[in-house]
């Protein structure tokens, strides 16, 4: 069991998350399914792959390199504040470099929920330990639940499967004793109301 644990940790890790859900809505969301295709796509898991995978673990070795982690994993209160702030900025510095291409209004709405998402842990980590792999899968479901209601339409299986995935990563953070119950509440709540209502907010 913690073997799986362990390889949820990873394979479910708040650096992969985003950009997998990206990806998962290029596929299945209406405007961002017309509009990515082909070279143009490319070009964005290309930037992606770049600004917000390397880029943040790259900030992150350089973090612990210089005393301001004590882990990677981040098990402490210690550096995780700034390696939050740090990783808003990579996501940041990606949306003005790829916004001249004319981005779809939901892409820009999902950028903004994920700084959001950033921003509100890197404020509570200042004195509250929050899971951010749960928020991660959280703010996806955020995206998901914005899409059921605002296209009218409902895919149980999508969201029976989010909940699993919420559920399950949940409990692995649990039996690692990386969290507490309320840190795991705390980063669910976290990730899904900032993504739900950024992209309600700026969509509707």
């Amino acid at each position: 069991m913690r073997i799986l644990a362990q390889i949820t940790a990873y394979l479910l890790h708040p650096i992969f998350v985003p950009v997998l859900l990206m990806i998962f809505l290029m596929e299945v969301e209406p405007v961002m399914s017309l509009y990515f295709n082909g070279k143009l796509k490319l070009l964005i898991l290309v930037v992606m792959l770049l600004n917000l995978i390397i880029g943040p673990i790259v900030s992150m070795v350089i973090l612990k390199k210089n005393g301001w982690l004590d882990s990677l994993s981040m098990p402490s209160l210690r550096g995780r504040s700034m390696a939050y702030l740090i990783t808003a900025m990579w996501y940041v510095l990606t949306f003005f470099m790829v916004q001249h291409i004319g981005l779809p209004i939901v892409t820009k709405a999902l950028f903004i929920g994920l700084v959001a998402a950033l921003l509100s842990l890197s404020l509570v980590s200042i004195r509250f330990k929050v899971s951010a792999h749960v928020a991660a899968v959280a703010g996806a479901m955020g995206v998901l639940c914005w899409m059921f209601s605002f296209y009218g339409i409902w895919q149980m299986s999508w969201f029976i499967t989010g909940l699993l995935i919420i559920g399950w990563q949940a409990s692995c953070r649990l039996y690692l004793q990386a969290h507490t119950e309320k840190q795991v509440f705390a980063g669910a709540l976290i990730g899904f109301l900032s993504t739900y209502l950024c992209m309600l907010w700026i969509i509707g």
